[in-house]
């Protein structure tokens, strides 16, 4: 992209008040028309580039070239190109009044831009709407991410206090029970179609009675052994698995035991 050859003297412009005013402008909008008349001075056309208005006002260039767009639609600058390469900008001699509607579309800035306020709830334009999106994604993923390890953590010690309790032995939690125990939450929320925290915890609980009950799976009683035999379990007793009552039968059945 090309840059603009502007000196980097102290400069000055005239500002109209009517526009700094106006509702229907963004802030975006305004900083921008006033570095375009600060560096227009005395002369009708100014031309810096884009680079050099996001560098100046500390902006991306995407909210650069959204507010110069604002403006022209607006019919305060016109947009022309210079030698094929930098644009010039000239100020109109149509000034919209405080109290005249202005043509222009309103977009938020994104978040990480300072923005006021009172422009926090207005639509996105497409370009900030895509940051936006970004990081509310990122957002969700964490807090997502949040959730998984706090019910990771309450199974796996389901898990150890139910093994303590059965073998009367600590159990070995190694790094492959910790992938095991993932996939085993995952295959538990899928079969059942549950999600909720005390679903699952209960869903999970029932699946190591149901488990242990059988000989076969009481011999090698470990996470990732029960993570392979899970589909095996769960076609014979999946009612027993995820229905609240059996749920509640069974563990009642077993501390009475």
């Amino acid at each position: 992209m090309a840059t603009s050859k502007i000196n980097n003297s102290p400069g000055y412009g005239i500002v109209r008040k009517e526009i700094l005013q106006s509702s229907q402008l963004t802030w975006k909008a305004k900083i921008v028309y006033s570095l375009l008349s600060a560096y227009t001075g005395k002369n009708e056309k100014c031309w810096p580039g884009i680079e050099t208005i996001s560098s100046d006002l500390g902006i991306c260039q995407n909210t650069v070239r959204g507010a110069l767009k604002e403006l022209k639609k607006a019919n305060i600058i016109d947009i022309k190109k210079a030698d094929g390469k930098l644009n010039e900008y000239y100020f109109t001699t149509c000034t919209p009044s405080p109290d005249e509607p202005l043509h222009v579309v309103n977009p938020t800035p994104s978040p990480d831009e300072g923005v006021p306020l009172h422009l926090m709830n207005s639509t996105p334009s497409p370009h900030e709407g895509e940051e936006y999106n970004r990081r509310i994604t990122l957002k969700n993923n964490k807090e997502e991410c949040s959730v998984q390890k706090k019910l990771h953590t309450i199974l796996r010690s389901d898990f150890e206090f139910f093994y303590k309790k059965e073998k009367g032995i600590d159990y070995y939690f190694a790094e492959k029970d910790a992938g095991a125990l993932q996939q085993l939450i995952s295959k538990i929320k899928k079969t059942g179609s549950i999600e909720k925290e005390q679903e699952v915890q209960a869903a999970f609980q029932a699946f190591l009675l149901i488990a242990y009950a059988d000989r076969y799976h009481r011999e090698n009683f470990t996470i990732p052994r029960l993570n392979g035999q899970f589909n095996e379990v769960a076609q014979k007793s999946k009612n027993q698995i995820y229905n609240r009552t059996e749920i509640e039968t069974l563990i009642e059945s077993r501390n009475g035991s």
